[in-house]
């Protein structure tokens, strides 16, 4: 716990020092809060459903896409190296934090027996360095320079310009026997 408190507490300093001197930013931690929580709820759900079906597909399917959605978001920013240092977090922290609460010992639940592995505390390792990852990457990874504002021509004739790739949502989709996607495709 000390070690994602400095963990946490090095990424503010990282992030807030020296921004203001060199050029103004800005934060989309939102869009990666949200990924990231959206994916967590998937993992715990799938979690949960272990015990019952003994199936880890969608266990280790909601992992990997956990693992990619902040970086994908960093991405849309155009920020690959930020992208990597997520992916590398999203990918490190709750494994390691999942094998340091095992290899402690520590068991959240008494349900366990002698032979048995107690999967409380890869969980509950799992959502630990699940939450760490998250902070961190929403606290020091998630800015970028400030984009100057679109101004249209004092006296522009004709057509309106077309938007920019940022402000462009397209509806995608498909259908296939026994499933289908419908949803929205964009930058944010």
């Amino acid at each position: 716990m000390r070690v994602a408190a400095v963990a946490v507490a090095a990424a503010v300093l990282v992030s807030t020092s020296g921004v203001e001197a060199r050029e103004k930013t800005v934060s989309y931690a939102l869009p990666i809060v949200a990924v990231d929580a959206a994916l967590a709820a998937t993992t715990v759900t799938s979690l949960a459903t272990v015990h019952l079906t003994k199936e880890w597909a969608l266990t280790t399917l909601s992992l990997a896409l956990y693992s990619v959605g902040a970086p994908i978001v960093h991405l849309a920013h155009e920020r690959p190296g930020a992208a990597l240092a997520s992916l590398g977090l999203h990918t490190v922290l709750p494994t390691a934090s999942a094998y340091l609460l095992l290899r402690q010992g520590v068991c959240l639940d008494d349900r366990t027996g002698a032979d048995e592995i107690c999967t409380s505390s890869i969980y509950g390792g799992l959502l630990l360095g699940m939450a760490v990852a998250t902070t961190i990457d929403a606290l020091a990874l998630a800015h970028e320079a400030e984009r100057p504002a679109r101004t249209a021509p004092a006296s522009a004739p004709g057509p309106a310009p077309a938007p920019a790739p940022w402000e462009t949502v397209t509806p995608v989709g498909w259908i296939s026997p026994g499933a289908g996607f419908v949803g929205l495709s964009g930058a944010f």
